[in-house]
């Protein structure tokens, strides 16, 4: 027999509920919210008690919340930085380079998963539909659970660290820059990221020029204007991806109470500042690849690039509502643009790796 139990905010065992430590051996699941974010939210929960044949909540975890697709964020600047290390001659430390990597991605799954705790502590979950599947939604762990899980892979990246700056003990810097970020981002009081009016240059700034530097600096001690600039140009096109999704979701946002620039600007302003945003990272890497690479092997990427812009802004100018097939057709295209980036600059820095592996090869 089902069995239901709604609580407004004001009780006492309404966080509790909501992040499952209420019980050891039962679990509520969210079925419906009111008043969203509100001093007078409430929640039904649905109470169905623990699955003794569940599988392990780590097998859970490596399953349903690694969320792969997002590993790019952090992937392809540690790529583009060490193949651009090979290519132009400049010694890295392989043991710093393999604790690096390792701590990037614990501190990138930690980071992760603390937001996911906060979409679904502040309903964001409920009301986004591809947010459903998530395990935290389905009830299959405990929001408590995954807060726990995000700290402890936080604590073994600094962890991971002390080698680094022991070896190198200028990148300590770029580490306390990026734990303050996280700290005021994601674990102060119930406060996330999301609620700062510029909330949403967290993701931006945190895997754009923090990943770039604070990795090249844990690699090989030292910090390069080119690494500074590559992580500001990517950091934009991270903030623009976040943009689009924002922008895809604006009436959930909107009702979940969210302070995202979209939200603060509208429909109709938002549509010129995604295409603000997108341009404001066309120019920054038109920039880049001219100041860092022969303009034989710029002008095929960006020609491609703005022949996709000029499709993709036409259907964003005609957009007339946040409703409907057309959006989510706009928002394809301009996603698709996002992918096509990456495998542009993939492309490029593979095959500039290849003609120096070729001519060390011809000139030993």
């Amino acid at each position: 027999m089902k069995s239901f139990i709604t609580l407004e905010k004001a009780s006492p065992d309404f966080k509790k509920y909501l992040d499952g430590s209420f019980s050891k051996t039962q679990r509520a699941v969210v079925v419906e919210s009111l008043n969203l974010n509100s001093n007078a939210e409430a929640i039904t929960f649905e109470i169905i008690e623990e699955d003794l044949n569940q599988k392990l909540v780590l097998s859970e975890f490596f399953s349903s919340f690694l969320k792969v697709y997002k590993f790019i964020y952090f992937l392809f600047p540690i790529f583009y930085i060490c193949l651009t290390y090979y290519i132009n001659d400049l010694t890295f430390d392989p043991t710093t380079t393999f604790l690096a990597i390792l701590a990037t991605t614990f501190l990138f799954i930690a980071v992760n998963l603390m937001s996911d705790y906060w979409d679904y502590m502040k309903g964001l979950d409920k009301i986004i539909k591809c947010h459903q599947s998530k395990p935290l939604v389905k009830g299959w762990i405990q929001a408590v659970r995954v807060k726990q899980i995000s700290v402890a892979l936080m604590i073994a990246s600094l962890f991971l660290g002390v080698p680094i700056v022991i070896a190198f003990p200028k990148v300590f810097g770029i580490i306390l820059f990026a734990m303050v970020m996280i700290y005021f981002g994601l674990l102060r009081n119930d406060v996330s990221y999301q609620e700062y009016s510029l909330g949403d240059l967290f993701w931006g700034i945190l895997v754009g020029p923090v990943l770039s530097i604070g990795f090249e600096m844990a690699i090989g001690g030292q910090a390069h204007v080119h690494y500074l600039f590559f992580g500001m140009v990517w950091g934009s096109l991270i903030f623009f991806k976040i943009q689009l999704s924002h922008f895809e979701y604006l009436l959930a946002g909107s009702l979940a109470g969210v302070k995202n620039l979209i939200n603060y600007f509208g429909f109709e302003n938002g549509k010129k500042f995604i295409l603000f945003s997108w341009l404001l990272f066309l120019t920054s890497f038109l920039l880049f690849q001219l100041s860092f690479l022969h303009w034989l092997i710029c002008l095929p990427t960006l020609g491609v690039l703005g022949y996709m812009t000029l499709k993709s802004y036409k259907g964003l100018m005609d957009l007339k509502s946040p409703l409907g097939s057309d959006l989510s057709k706009v928002m394809l295209s301009f996603h698709q643009l996002y992918i096509l980036v990456v495998c542009l600059w993939v492309t490029q820095t593979m095959f500039l790796f290849l003609i120096k592996a070729i001519q060390g090869n011809i000139f030993k």
